[in-house]
C-alpha cells in the first residue's frame, strides 16, 4: 500500500461508543479545524488489547491542551465495545471509540490488524503522522504527543526548521547560507 502520509486521510462513517456511554455515528472530517490522533487498536479483548486504549485515556489532558482530539478504531462491533467499557470501570477513555468490525477503516489506513497504529491527521484532513508496532503492547505516546508539538510548530514557508526544533527552538530564515554558524551555535539543542 502506498504511503497515506502527506495525502487527505480517508473519511469515514460508523458506529462509535461515545465517552457518555451512547451509540451513535462518528464522521472523521468532523474532527477537520484541529489535529486529529486515530488510534487503530489490536482484536481481542485482552489486557494488551484495551490497555493502550486506557493509556490513551489517562493521558487525554495532554492531548486536550495541545487542542488534538483522540478517536480509536476498534476491530469489533459496538455491541462487543460496549461490554468492554462497562467491565473497564474507572479505566474508561474519554474519547469515541469507533466499531471497525469488518476492518474497513482500519484497512483504507493500511492498518495491519496484528499490528497498532497511530495516525496524526492535520487541521485540514491530512495525514502528517504515521506509526505502526508490534511491540509491547503501550503504545508510544509521548512520541505521538511529540508529532502533534512538531506539527503545530512548523515554521511559515520559507524558514528552515532544523532538528529537535520542534521541542520549541526557533527556526531560522532561509537561505541556508549559515548553516555551519548555526549548527556551531545550536548543537547542544540538536
Amino acid at each position: 500500500m502506498t504511503s497515506l502520509v502527506g495525502r487527505v486521510a480517508p473519511d469515514f462513517t460508523d458506529e462509535a461508543l461515545w465517552d457518555d456511554g451512547s451509540s451513535r455515528p462518528f464522521t472523521l472530517s468532523s474532527m477537520r479545524g484541529g489535529c486529529t490522533v486515530l488510534v487503530f487498536d489490536v482484536p481481542g479483548d485482552t489486557l494488551p488489547a484495551r490497555s493502550g486504549l486506557v493509556a490513551f485515556g489517562r493521558r487525554l489532558p495532554d492531548f486536550v491542551r495541545r487542542r488534538a482530539g483522540v478517536v480509536a478504531c476498534v476491530p469489533a462491533p459496538v455491541t462487543t465495545i460496549a461490554q468492554w467499557r462497562a467491565r473497564a470501570g474507572a479505566g474508561v477513555p474519554g474519547y469515541p471509540l469507533v466499531a471497525d468490525a469488518r476492518g474497513a477503516i482500519g484497512g483504507a489506513y493500511g492498518a495491519d490488524p496484528a499490528s497498532r497504529s497511530i495516525v496524526l491527521i492535520d487541521r485540514d484532513g491530512v495525514v502528517r503522522y504515521r506509526i505502526a508496532s508490534t511491540l509491547a503492547p503501550e503504545r508510544d505516546i509521548d512520541a505521538t504527543l511529540c508529532a502533534i508539538d512538531a506539527l503545530q510548530q512548523t515554521p511559515p514557508l520559507g524558514e528552515a526548521q532544523p532538528f529537535g526544533a520542534y521541542r520549541g527552538r526557533a527556526a531560522r530564515p532561509l537561505p541556508d547560507r549559515n548553516t555551519a554558524k548555526y549548527l556551531a551555535e545550536h548543537s547542544d539543542m540538536l
